[in-house]
């Protein structure tokens, strides 16, 4: 008993909508899982440079503190051998689970008042994120 004016939506109508808001969910999808892509990348270059930063903090403190030292890049490591000024002798090794630390090896480095170029490289481990920090380790130096 349905009224001829009385009108519905038809199958093709309902099908019509469907695909239209299908398309435009999946650009959203995309968009928005292309921006966490994005977001955990920058996080994960953001801990890079954290670290890396953490290392030429404490290479500066053993540069300014030590009488020598050498450092030393293995698989992935950065091992410190240096002698304090009470003689005795020190290893610190910089290693991360999720990250692989270079560097060039100097051998001896007798700090008195000498500035030393350094690089240090930081892979993120199963990536190909990458960032390399050149730097200078300096000791301060007296006015005279």
């Amino acid at each position: 008993m349905l009224n001829q004016n009385q009108r519905g939506i038809t199958l093709v109508e309902l099908l019509a909508a469907i695909a239209i808001l299908s398309i435009i969910g999946v650009i959203i999808w995309g968009v928005f899982f292309q921006g966490t892509k994005y977001s955990n990348i920058a996080v994960t270059k953001n801990q890079m440079q954290q670290e890396a930063n953490i290392i030429i903090s404490k290479l500066t403190k053993i540069h300014q503190t030590a009488e020598i030292y050498s450092i030393h890049s293995n698989g992935g490591i950065i091992i410190v051998d240096y002698e304090d000024k009470k003689g005795s002798t020190h290893k610190i090794t910089f290693d991360d689970s999720h990250l692989d630390f270079f560097t060039q090896s100097i051998n001896n480095v007798i700090p008195n008042k000498n500035d030393t170029p350094l690089t240090i490289t930081v892979n993120e481990k199963n990536s190909n994120n990458t960032i390399s920090i050149d730097t200078v380790l300096y000791r301060l130096k007296g006015g005279g």
